[in-house]
């Protein structure tokens, strides 16, 4: 498989799977594409489940975003609404960041994804382990993108892949 391959297959998954939000029927059909893809050449495929909150920064984000409307018109109407929203939020940030409280999964939608790993043997002694990671999901589509800027995207792709200097032939 050379560097071309690689535009080729991520060019694939963007083009006609598209969007990949975790725990998506896309997302699983670019998981059992790349799985079928990995299997020729690899020593050992396999797609190990796991469960997530799809768009789960996206409800974050939409929250804190209400939040601020509510302190805004609270400021507005009755200033002391926007002192315990303020304080709501802060609360909120200080037990996700510092405990890894996400109060707002609790009551999210949960579904199940899939981590691809591959395992591929050395030909040789083993010196080193190299790991490739990605994601096959998308959690987010950025209108931003479609048109001129996506035509520079797949370039700059193009040109980090033709850098790499692993190169698997099957």
């Amino acid at each position: 498989m050379g560097n071309n391959s690689f535009i080729k297959i991520s060019n694939y998954i963007q083009k006609e799977i598209g969007e990949r939000v975790a725990g998506s029927r896309e997302e699983k059909l670019a998981a059992s594409y790349l799985k079928s893809i990995f299997e020729k050449f690899s020593d050992e495929v396999k797609l190990e489940p796991f469960t997530c909150i799809p768009r789960s920064y996206q409800y974050e984000i939409n929250f804190f975003s209400i939040m601020y409307c509510i302190s805004l018109l609270g400021y507005i109407i009755y200033p002391i609404i926007s002192i315990f929203s303020i304080l709501f939020v802060f609360i909120y940030i200080f037990l996700s960041q510092f405990y890894g409280l996400r109060l707002l999964h609790t009551i999210l939608p949960k579904s199940k994804s899939q981590n691809l790993v591959t395992k591929i043997k050395a030909l040789k002694e083993k010196k080193q382990t190299i790991i490739f990671s990605a994601h096959i999901d998308s959690p987010y589509v950025v209108e931003i993108f479609e048109g001129k800027l996506r035509e520079y995207a797949f370039e700059l792709k193009k040109i980090l892949y033709e850098n790499v200097s692993v190169k698997i032939n099957y």
